[in-house]
Order: structure tokens, then C-alpha cells, then sequence
């Protein structure tokens, strides 16, 4: 069960406990060299807001996506801001991160880090830079006005061969985002609607002949979350889907329903939905 009971100051402290019950074992800086990891790996942050003034959800947090433009890869997903680590730049970023008068320095997420994994640091403050610059670039948005909050298990995405790194972020001030051509529109879903079953579905897609080769199913079947952000109906599927449930499982034990009696929606999977060109 989702709580809703508690204060946004609570709610906080829940989450910053839980995100670190998991093993970080997937951390490890000598499992993977930096060249690979950058090739192999992106890093995305879920971001969490209190509640903005053009929202009514009262004493609620909500999430912060991206709804993707018809200009990129996946056009019309919801995601998470992020994207791919820039090894030089995002390695420079992420040491900045730690100086001493760094705002990280002072997240409730990076405190408690310290604590019970220090020796992580180093890969979660380059996971960190990465989801930070990528949002900058994205929706504009201010990184000393995100609290580092913890980190997530990955994700393995199946038709781009890469390993999604996720983190964890709040918005605790009101801020003017600015999307760029990569983002259509900014979508805000309250914490406390995935708790509502009738919203789930089954997402069953049809592959194109030309990507049969990168899938293990055709058609492929998803669990999904259906959301209605005011006149305009959303789906949330895939990787976003599965990190906002990622948490939810960890903070709140939460686990979503599931089986034949779900509603069913089809689509479909082009080339240009992989590629970007339209």
C-alpha cells in the first residue's frame, strides 16, 4: 500500500532508508573499466517534486517525466531526464559533486551513503553528473535545486542493448523548466495514482520484421499505467515503468496487479521508433 498519510518530510526519510536496503553490488568501480561502462551504460534520475503550484494534489509528491519529442528515438514515451556518460566531462562533474560545499554534500541520500556504502561514492557521484547534465540539457533544470535521495537497481533495456543506472532525486523548491526540442512536454503524475489498480493495463506491441532479431517475443507483452494528464491520455511502459515500480517495490513494498483480467492495449514497434527518423 501506498502511504499517503505522511508528511512530505517523512516521506523523504522513508525513501532516502530504503533506496539503500538493496544490494549495490552492480557499484563495483572494478567490475567494469570507464571506457565500457560509457558505452554500456546510461544513467537516468527520477525525479520527485512537491507538489507544484499548477498541480492540485495537495500534500502529495508527484513525478517529474519527460514526454519525448517526435524528433528522437521512442518519440511519445514518458521517461525519466537522462541519458548516456560523457566519460571525461561527466568524471569531471561528478568530482565537483564532492567538494566539500558541494549541496550533495548536504543531501539526506549522500549522508547516508556514507554511511552504509562509502566506497560506492565515486560511481554513484558519475551516475549522479551524468542524469544531472543531461536534465540541464533536457528541461533546463537547476542542479543545486535536486537533493540526491539514493540510488536504484539497473535496468536492462532490450532493444538498445544497454544498462539504464537510475537515481533518485527531489525537487523541494518551485522552478521554471524549459524543455528543449528533444522534449515535447513535462508530465506530472502524483505518487499516490499508482496506488489507483483500474489505472494498470496490458501493453501487448507488435515488432517490425527488420527488429524480430533483437527481441525474444513477438508480440511483446508489457505491464503498463495509464494516466490521464488532463485532456491528453498517457501510457507508461518499458524502462520508465519498471524504475517507478523498481521504486515503489522498495520504499512502499508496493507491487503492481497483474494477469488476464487487466485491460489490454496493442501497439506497435517501427524502425524509426528505434532510429529517431522520421
Amino acid at each position: 500500500m501506498i502511504q499517503q498519510d505522511l508528511s512530505s518530510r517523512q516521506l523523504v526519510n522513508l525513501i532516502v532508508e530504503r533506496l539503500y536496503s538493496h544490494p549495490l553490488n552492480y557499484l563495483k568501480e572494478d567490475q567494469i573499466s570507464k571506457r565500457r561502462l560509457c558505452r554500456t551504460r546510461a544513467s537516468v534520475i527520477l525525479l520527485i517534486s512537491v507538489q507544484p503550484e499548477h498541480i492540485h494534489c495537495k500534500n502529495s509528491l508527484v513525478f517529474l517525466l519527460n514526454k519525448r519529442s517526435e524528433r528522437v528515438r521512442q518519440p511519445g514515451d514518458l521517461c525519466c531526464p537522462g541519458g548516456g556518460i560523457h566519460r571525461f566531462l561527466d568524471t569531471l562533474l561528478s568530482r565537483l559533486l564532492c567538494l566539500p560545499l558541494s549541496p550533495l554534500r548536504r543531501s539526506r541520500g549522500w549522508q547516508e551513503m556514507l554511511k552504509v556504502c562509502p566506497q560506492h561514492a565515486t560511481s554513484l557521484a558519475l551516475y549522479l553528473a551524468a542524469a544531472l547534465r543531461e536534465s540541464w540539457e533536457e528541461i533546463g533544470l537547476n542542479p543545486f535545486l535536486v537533493e540526491f535521495l539514493g540510488p536504484l537497481p539497473p535496468y536492462r533495456l532490450k532493444l538498445f542493448r544497454r544498462e539504464i543506472l537510475p537515481v533518485v532525486g527531489l525537487i523541494r523548491f518551485p522552478t521554471r523548466l524549459r524543455p528543449n526540442w528533444e522534449v515535447e512536454r513535462i508530465v506530472y503524475i502524483p505518487l499516490s495514482a499508482f496506488g489507483d489498480e483500474t489505472r494498470y493495463a496490458q501493453y501487448i506491441v507488435n515488432v517490425s520484421d527488420s527488429l524480430k532479431d533483437r527481441v525474444d517475443e513477438d508480440p511483446m507483452h508489457f505491464s503498463c499505467f495509464l494516466y490521464q494528464d488532463g485532456v491528453r491520455a498517457e501510457i507508461l511502459w518499458g524502462a520508465t515503468y519498471s524504475i517507478i515500480m523498481s521504486f515503489l517495490k522498495l520504499v512502499f513494498d508496493f507491487t503492481p496487479p497483474s494477469g488476464s483480467e487487466l485491460n489490454v492495449i496493442r501497439g506497435n514497434i517501427t524502425p524509426e521508433y528505434i532510429t529517431g527518423k522520421q
